[in-house]
């Protein structure tokens, strides 16, 4: 796992100062990574039984961490299905001398959110200031809810916003037009910054290209937008 939570490898600029959500004050409590740690309960969790694997304990674990945070940016005490968040993690987490075992992943949970919403504040301050930090926050938690990550790459997290600002106008009515386009524009720029180059035409390729058979692309970073 990563800093920025999970699986993702993108780095973000954004002080921790500058995020709009209040940070955990145990950052590094926990040393998941760490196979020398007394983090995961083993003697409850034997890793390498049979009805027990390791891929097993990875998909619990990072289907808690990656559910949303409550209102008020912390880990929800019950599961969807009403399972007690407390109950269910003791079984495959140790307490320690300082935390519970809730407390103990909570604090991947929140990171893991945490680092989502770093990038998207990165990617679109356009947006954000034309809706408001609290509205804009609002958005990006609805957003992340129905359309969470499932690339390892970051750059691909707000692909999906612009479809879901048209789809859900009531989140930046009576702008949604206008957010709309800004979402485009601001997702075009990330585009443009992170896509491939193609080698391009020369003139003297150009000139000794038959103009029957020529044919010229825009490179793959280029968006054509059409904006209201």
């Amino acid at each position: 796992m990563d800093s920025r939570g999970g699986h993702h490898t993108r780095v973000t600029k954004m002080k921790e100062s500058d995020h709009p959500v209040k940070k955990p004050s145990l950052r590094k409590t926990s040393h998941f990574r760490d196979q020398t740690s007394d983090f995961v309960k083993s003697e409850n969790f034997p890793l390498k039984t049979p009805s027990t694997p390791l891929a097993s304990l990875q998909r619990e674990v990072a289907r808690i961490i990656m559910a949303p945070l409550t209102k008020d940016d912390r880990m929800r005490p019950r599961q969807p299905g009403g399972a007690n968040t407390s109950a269910l993690v003791e079984d495959f987490i140790k307490p320690n001398d300082r935390l519970t075992a809730f407390q103990r992943l909570e604090i991947y949970n929140r990171q893991y959110w945490f680092r989502l919403l770093d990038c998207l504040y990165e990617d679109y301050p356009g947006l954000c200031a034309l809706l408001g930090q609290p509205r804009f926050h609002r958005l990006l938690i609805a957003y992340l809810t129905k359309y969470p990550s499932t690339s390892p790459d970051l750059r691909h997290l707000g692909q999906r916003l612009p479809a879901f600002i048209a789809e859900s106008p009531a989140h930046t009515a009576p702008h949604q037009a206008l957010a709309l386009d800004m979402a485009r524009l601001e997702h075009a720029q990330a585009v443009a910054f992170d896509a491939a180059d193609r080698r391009p035409i020369t003139a003297r390729q150009l000139a000794a290209a038959s103009p029957e058979t020529l044919r010229l692309d825009l490179q793959p970073h280029a968006t054509l937008l059409a904006l209201h």
